[in-house]
C-alpha cells in the first residue's frame, strides 16, 4: 500500500538563498513502520502575499539520514510572474511530483520504517519579498507496492486503467478540518488507484490571502493512514481584483495505491485542512480511480 506523509511550513523561504524548515506541522516527516521503498514527494506552494514587479518560485530541499538524502535540492515547477498593476488576480500552483527510488538494499538496512526526512524551502528571486506557504507530502509503501507502470501514469498526470471513480466536492473557507463530501467505494473494487485534487476561485478574493491546504482520505478499509495529499493552491490578489478570472491548469491525477482483500461496500471521506483561513469560500473537489 502506497502511504503519504505531509509536512507544513505557513512562512517560509522569506530570505532568497537561505532555506527555511517545513515545520508548522510534521517536523520531521516520519515513514511508516515496515516501510520497503520510498518514491519521493508531491509539493505545493504559494506566497503569503504579493508585491509589484516580483517575479517569485522556490526550491525543496530533502535530509536524511537513514535514505541517505543529504541536502538534495529540487526545483518547484510553479511560478509567479511579476505583477505589473495594482489590482491583479491571484495565481493557480499546481501540485509537484518528484519520484524517486530509495530501497533498503540500496542504503544497507532491513527496512525503511522509521526513517525521518526534514524537508526546506527556498525562493531565489534574490529581491523578493515575500514568505510562502507551503505543503509536501512523503510518498512510500509499506507491504504491497505499486506496479512500476503505474508511476508513468501518474508522472503524466493520468489514472491508470481502471473500472470506475468517485468524485465529490464543496466550499471551504475555514481552517476547520472539513470533509470534502463522502462516497462509497463498492464492494467489487479491490483498489483505488489515483487521486486527483482540484482548487477553483469561486469568490472575489481577498488582497494577501492564500489559499494552501492539504487532503487526508479516510476509509473503513483499515490500515491505510497516512493518506495526506497537497491540494492545488490559490495564491493571494494584488490590491481589489479587476480583470480577468484566475487560469486555472487543468487538474492531474497523482499518487494513490490503496488495496483491499475484501468484498465490502466502504466509505471513503477525504477532509480538507487550510492553513490559513479566507474571507470567502472556495470551491475544492476530488476524483478517486477505482479497479477491480
Amino acid at each position: 500500500m502506497l502511504h503519504s506523509r505531509i509536512a507544513t511550513g505557513t512562512s517560509v523561504g522569506g530570505t532568497s538563498e537561505t532555506f527555511n524548515r517545513i515545520a508548522t506541522l510534521n517536523d520531521p516527516q516520519v515513514l511508516n513502520d515496515g516501510c520497503n521503498r520510498y518514491y519521493g514527494f508531491e509539493f505545493v506552494g504559494s506566497p503569503v502575499a504579493i508585491t509589484t514587479n516580483e517575479a517569485q518560485s522556490g526550491r525543496v530541499r530533502l535530509t536524511s539520514t537513514t535514505l541517505n538524502i543529504v541536502g538534495e535540492v529540487w526545483t518547484y515547477g510553479a511560478a509567479i510572474g511579476a505583477q505589473i498593476a495594482t489590482n491583479d488576480q491571484g495565481t493557480y500552483f499546481p501540485v509537484g511530483l518528484i519520484i524517486l527510488d530509495i530501497r533498503p538494499e540500496m542504503v544497507n538496512v532491513q527496512s525503511l520504517g522509521g526513517a525521518r526526512i526534514n524537508s526546506d524551502f527556498t525562493t531565489f528571486n534574490p529581491t523578493h519579498t515575500d514568505a510562502w506557504s507551503v505543503v509536501i507530502g512523503q510518498l512510500h509503501s509499506v507491504g504491497e507496492q505499486p506496479p512500476e507502470q503505474y508511476w508513468d501514469w501518474w508522472s503524466s498526470g493520468l489514472p491508470p486503467p481502471h473500472q470506475g471513480g468517485l468524485a465529490a466536492g464543496t466550499t471551504v473557507s475555514a481552517t476547520t478540518r472539513t470533509t470534502l463530501g463522502a462516497v462509497t467505494l463498492a464492494a467489487k473494487f479491490k483498489a483505488m488507484v489515483g487521486l486527483e485534487l482540484g482548487a477553483v476561485k469561486d469568490a472575489v478574493g481577498t488582497a494577501g490571502e492564500e489559499a494552501v491546504g492539504w487532503v487526508e482520505v479516510t476509509s473503513g478499509i483499515g490500515a491505510i493512514d497516512p493518506q495526506q495529499f497537497p491540494m492545488p493552491a490559490l495564491g493571494p490578489t494584488l490590491g481589489t481584483p479587476v480583470g480577468a478570472p484566475i487560469t486555472h491548469v487543468a487538474s492531474k491525477y497523482g499518487p494513490m495505491y490503496v488495496t483491499r482483500k475484501e468484498s465490502n461496500d466502504r466509505a471513503v471521506e477525504p477532509f480538507l485542512n487550510l492553513s490559513v483561513a479566507t474571507t470567502a469560500a472556495d470551491a475544492y473537489h476530488y476524483s478517486i480511480a477505482a479497479r477491480y
